[in-house]
């Protein structure tokens, strides 16, 4: 039964219970087509010839019969009796036929009528308790079918089975795929935190700003759960040479309150982006939100930080960005701004007296808390999923051993919530600077696009401003003046674009200047 699939399964269980009710029902037929009275005059005989053989155990072994007839007539049912009778008059000719006053009185003798009182007993208890023993074995069937089944549960034991008892191995199927090729289904990962209850996050602050900023779904609710069960986590732990910073210029506030502060400003700026009203916002931002020094003069508030993150996450975006942004739908950026802050639960720990930063990438921690989520697959499609965890995974431009290579398909929306989550890994000291090489990256990004899709379309048409000059060498080497490629970069590229980039060049450069430097 053990290799049997659920279907087999099931079909075994249907055939023993119809067999039970078969034979018990085959029985009842049997007895009802016999002659009742020729029945009673069968017994009747078989009784006598016992009694008249003078074995010492004769009378005992009639007055146990008769006392369980009379129990069967009084309480039970005719045919109950009736069936009854037909097997006592079998015991009465069996043992009839070794009783008599010669009888040796030997062991084996004893044994063969010590098992007929044993079968009489066995049969009316049999008989009489019928309709308990026909419910157990229908439970037990039923216990063992719906205990003792494959395990089918939304983790990883449960989504990578072959559908077989103790199965030790890990099977996934690329059945399910999308129009892409991409597998539809998520195996929900192994980082499962500590979460408080539904009556906790409802209580909360942070359960309550999902319900009004209308992004309270089954994945929001997991991760809120998460910050709330840790909200004694600090919001912030900078690097060990760069605590001293952080504790400078920053009050401090633990993972909760930070988290709704940073979710209402994501959540307003999204607002604002989907109804157009700062869409159109050019790449060179107003006085106010120019780069900021990083020179702070005394410690900030979590609501005066919330405000300068607000200004940040507005100016790392183009227009074009912006516009990206606003069509990802609030209930799936809120997912990311929750799994990162989320993250942090496995990215900061109480070490030596004090907390400190286990891993630099954050991002990665929180792709594991919500790949953990059972819900994560149930309310987002692949596509969405594809989204959110390239925002995640890509939301640091450096890794351990080199920088990370972006790959080319991120759409627009994938780089425009990019651009965020690398603004929310900086810490407060380290904001502007970050902001400045991010809002560097996307203009560099974006204008890069723009100027290759231009040269190549040049090369395309034989524009002679642009192949002007321009030969291919015989190992396929194309060759091509640079007064022509400065062409195409003028007429692709504003100016006040470039003034703005000569602007960040210097700024990030200084900045790097002065890490080096320490």
């Amino acid at each position: 039964m053990a290799r049997l699939r659920g279907d087999g399964r099931k079909t075994l269980v249907k055939v023993v219970l119809l067999a039970i009710v078969a034979a018990i029902a085959g029985l009842v037929v049997l007895v009802n087509q016999t002659d009742q009275a020729r029945d009673e005059r069968s017994l009747a005989s078989a009784r006598s010839s016992l009694a008249r053989s003078g074995a010492a155990w004769s009378e005992r072994f009639i007055a146990a019969q008769q006392s369980y007839d009379r129990w069967l007539y009084d309480h039970g049912t005719s045919t109950e009796a009736r069936i009854f009778d037909k097997l006592s008059s079998l015991l009465f000719s069996s043992a009839s036929k070794l009783a008599g006053p010669d009888a040796d009185d030997s062991f084996l003798e004893r044994t063969y009528v010590s098992l007929h009182f044993a079968v009489m007993r066995l049969s009316f208890v049999l008989i009489a308790c019928w309709r308990i023993w026909l419910l157990s074995i229908i439970g037990a069937f039923v216990l063992v079918h719906y205990k003792q089944k494959v395990y089918r549960q939304d983790d990883l034991l449960g989504q990578t089975g072959n559908g077989r008892f103790f199965y030790s191995g890990i099977r996934a199927s690329l059945d399910n795929v999308s129009d892409k090729g991409m597998p539809k289904d998520q195996v929900v990962g192994l980082a499962c935190l500590a979460a408080a209850s539904p009556a906790e996050l409802k209580t909360s602050a942070l359960g309550a700003a999902l319900e009004r900023l209308g992004v309270a779904n089954e994945t929001n609710r997991s991760l809120a759960a998460v910050i709330v069960k840790h909200q004694g986590y600090p919001a912030y732990v900078a690097d060990k040479e760069s605590q001293s910073q952080l504790d400078a210029c920053f009050m401090g506030a633990n993972l909760a309150e930070m988290t709704l502060l940073i979710l209402e400003t994501a959540m307003a700026k999204h607002a604002a982006f989907l109804n157009g009203q700062e869409a159109g916002v050019m790449t060179e931002p107003q006085p106010e939100a120019a780069p900021e020094s990083n020179t702070e003069q005394s410690k900030i508030t979590p609501e005066q930080y919330a405000q300068k993150l607000s200004d940040v996450l507005d100016r790392v975006l183009s227009a074009e960005m912006k516009v990206a942004l606003g069509q990802i739908p609030a209930s799936n950026l809120a997912t990311i701004v929750l799994a990162f802050e989320a993250g942090k639960v496995m990215g900061y720990a109480f070490e030596a007296g004090r907390w400190q930063r286990k891993s630099g990438f954050t991002q990665l921690y929180a792709r594991s808390v919500l790949h953990s989520m059972p819900s994560y697959s149930r309310d987002y499609d692949v596509g969405a999923r594809e989204v959110i965890r390239r925002a995640l995974i890509f939301g640091s431009r450096k890794s351990v051993f080199a920088p990370v290579h972006m790959p080319l398909n991120l759409s627009a929306s994938t780089k425009a919530a990019r651009q965020w989550v690398e603004c929310l890994m900086a810490c407060p000291h380290e904001l502007s600077s970050a902001a400045n090489e991010v809002e560097l990256f996307g203009i560099v990004g974006e204008e890069h696009g723009r100027f290759s899709k231009a040269f190549m379309e040049g090369v395309h048409s034989g524009d002679p401003e642009v192949v002007s000059g321009a030969f291919s060498t015989p190992y396929n080497l194309f060759v091509m003046p640079l007064i022509s490629i400065l062409r195409v970069l003028r007429k692709t590229v504003a100016p006040e674009t470039i003034r703005r980039l000569e602007t960040l060049i210097t700024l990030v450069s200084q900045n790097q200047k002065l890490v080096n430097l320490s």
